[in-house]
C-alpha cells in the first residue's frame, strides 16, 4: 500500500516553531503563551499578525532555522515505522517553501527527517497533495482532504482543533497514535481483501479487529 503523509500539522508542529522564533527574535509580536487549544487554520490572525506580517516572519524564521526545526509530534516516528516494517511505502508531500528561496525549507526538511530517523520512500514539495499517487493519505488541512477525496484517494484527517468545523466531504478522522495507525492499516488491509467491503463508521473498530486477525492468520499460513 502507498501511504501519503503530510508534515506540518501531522508529523510536525508548525505554529509552535514559529512561536519560538517570535518569542526569541520579536517578543513584541509573540503571544503571551502558546497553546493549540481552539486554534484556527489562520491562527496568525489571533496573534495579531496580518497575512503580510505572517509571511514575512515565516520567511525570516526559515532563514534563521527556527521554522521546521524542533521535535516531532508524539508517536510520529512510531506510527510511520509501524507501516514501514509491514512493507508499505511512505510518501511525504508537503507545501513547504518559506525562506529566501524554497531550497531553504527543502534543506531544513531533509535534515529534520534524517535527524529524527523518520522513514520515508519519497519526499515531494507541492501544495497539491494529489500529485503523488497514493492509496491512503494522512492530512490535517480540510481543503487538501477534500481534494484527495475527489481524486479517489482514501484520506484520513488527523484530529486537530482547526479541522473540527469542516463543512466539506464527510470526515474520516484518526489519531496519530500507535492504535490509530494500526486502525488505518488494518481497515485498509481488510478493504483490499474484500470485494464487498463497505465502510460503516460505527463498525470501524470491529473491522479493525477482524482485519488484524485475518492478517495474522495469513502470515502464519
Amino acid at each position: 500500500m502507498r501511504v501519503g503523509i503530510d508534515l506540518d500539522g501531522v508529523l510536525f508542529n508548525f505554529s509552535e516553531s514559529l512561536y519560538r522564533y517570535l518569542k526569541d527574535v520579536h517578543p513584541d509580536k509573540a503571544p503571551r503563551y502558546y497553546t493549540e487549544d481552539g486554534m484556527r487554520w489562520n491562527f496568525f490572525e489571533d496573534w495579531g499578525l496580518s497575512l503580510a506580517e505572517f509571511l514575512e516572519h515565516c520567511n525570516a524564521a526559515a532563514d534563521a532555522r527556527y521554522l521546521f526545526a524542533g521535535p516531532t509530534r508524539p508517536w510520529a516516528k512510531d506510527a510511520l515505522e509501524y507501516l514501514a516494517v509491514r512493507g508499505h511505502s511512505l510518501h511525504i508531500v508537503t507545501d513547504r517553501r518559506f525562506g529566501t528561496t524554497p531550497k531553504v525549507s527543502e534543506d531544513i526538511t531533509r535534515e529534520w527527517l534524517y535527524q529524527h530517523g523518520i522513514p520515508y520512500d519519497s519526499l515531494t514539495f507541492s501544495a497539491d497533495k494529489t500529485v503523488v499517487p497514493t492509496d491512503v493519505f494522512i492530512e490535517d488541512k480540510p481543503a487538501n482532504y477534500d481534494a484527495l477525496w475527489h481524486a479517489g484517494t482514501k484520506c484520513y484527517m488527523v484530529t486537530r482543533p482547526w479541522n473540527q468545523d469542516h463543512a466539506g466531504e464527510p470526515i474520516e478522522s484518526v489519531e496519530l497514535t500507535p492504535e490509530g495507525i494500526k486502525f488505518v492499516w488494518a481497515v485498509n488491509w481488510y478493504s483490499h481483501k474484500s470485494e464487498t467491503f463497505v465502510m460503516a463508521p460505527n463498525t470501524w473498530r470491529q473491522l479493525a479487529r477482524i482485519a488484524q486477525a485475518g492478517y495474522e492468520k495469513s502470515v502464519q499460513s
